[in-house]
């Protein structure tokens, strides 16, 4: 994908084996899964995009003030949809946690996933003491601090939504673009508005 957008086919993949990469699933572990969520995590679709548009209150971008008084941008709807992914993954797929990066342009969303996820018991609570702490945790960040590391399963939240706030700066740079699309070893989610 990264070699059509923005390499313009110059690249070549160093080997098939790299290039027919896809995630492998234990039987039937889609099964219990809601349909939508079935062709989310299909191993024979590496790249997803999940149109957020439509879903009751997943296109409503929340814009208020952080702590320091900068602008802080979430989409709890979309952070819920991302993080009901990722637990998925973790408890009817089997994909191990260190496998899995949840990025996302904005570190309001960041703090949001890593708090649903820490109410579902998959992400490390910094208030636990550290031999509570599972051994491999599960990567969310901003696109900036995924730079150089890459992951089985990469699923990427665009926050902004139609609600009328604009893709903003962060996504309209190739550069971060490139980053989250080039993570993922298997498999890439993208969840956001098509609009």
């Amino acid at each position: 994908m990264a070699n059509a957008l923005v390499y313009n086919g110059q690249l070549s993949c160093a080997s098939e084996k790299v290039a027919s990469a896809r995630l492998r699933l234990p039987p039937k572990a889609l099964a219990p899964l809601p349909s939508w969520m079935q062709r989310a995590l299909d191993p024979q679709r590496p790249v997803v995009l999940l149109d957020t548009d439509g879903v009751d209150g997943v296109g409503e971008t929340g814009e208020s003030k952080d702590g320091s008084g900068r602008r802080s941008i979430t989409n709890p709807g979309e952070a819920k949809i991302v993080c009901m992914l990722a637990v998925a993954l973790i408890r009817s797929c089997r994909v191990a946690l260190d496998s899995i990066g949840i990025i996302c342009p904005y570190r309001s969303q960041v703090r949001l996933l890593r708090s649903i996820l820490k109410g579902q018991g998959v992400f490390p609570d910094p208030s636990r003491s550290p031999t509570d702490a599972p051994a491999a945790s599960l990567e969310i960040d901003t696109v900036d601090k995924f730079q150089g590391k890459d992951k089985r399963v990469v699923l990427v939240g665009f926050v902004k939504g139609a609600g009328g706030h604009g893709i903003g700066n962060l996504l309209r740079d190739w550069r971060r673009i490139n980053v989250a699309i080039t993570r993922p070893k298997e498999k890439i989610i993208f969840a956001g508005s098509c609009q």
